[in-house]
């Protein structure tokens, strides 16, 4: 008794099935499934998919050939319609989400504004901040951070 009594720890029919007809190369079904080039020039020699390959896209061509380009043709379109309906849900969410957030925020803007003493200068800062030219905001490193940190601790556990 050969090996065909024995089970493979690889998916060997889902491998030949995308060797033959997604045409995977031998390094992408490596990568993917872990399996050496020499085991899989094994099974692909025993299970002739090479031939097996051929005989597949020969077959498909000649389906092509016979519906025509306009079978083709219909086909693209029904895919392009498709995509373009779920890039519009994707778009509506999207849309959603945004409005939602833009909403909380133009909240909290509003309760600022009205919470300040100088509503003017308060939204002045606001339009520096979202036009990037605020001044008085300094971005601190981590070290600087640190030392901060240090020196707030020293001067806690001194009084």
């Amino acid at each position: 008794m050969g090996s065909e009594g024995r089970k493979s720890k690889y998916p060997l029919i889902i491998i030949e099935n995308e060797f033959v007809k997604q045409r995977m190369k031998f390094t992408e079904i490596m990568d993917k499934y872990g399996i050496s080039k020499g085991l899989l020039s094994y099974y692909a020699k025993r299970r002739d998919w090479h031939n097996k390959r051929e005989k597949y896209y020969s077959q498909v061509e000649t389906i092509v050939a016979s519906n025509g380009v306009e079978e083709g043709v219909k086909e693209q379109k029904s895919l392009i319609d498709r995509l373009q309906y779920l890039l519009d849900l994707k778009l509506a969410a999207e849309t959603k989400v945004f409005s939602t957030s833009q909403d909380t925020v133009n909240k909290e803007l509003m309760h600022l504004i009205n919470k300040s003493k100088d509503p003017v200068g308060e939204l002045t800062k606001i339009i520096e901040l979202l036009k990037g030219n605020a001044t008085g905001r300094v971005e601190i490193n981590e070290k600087e951070k640190a030392a901060k940190y240090n020196r707030m601790k020293e001067y806690m556990t001194a009084g």
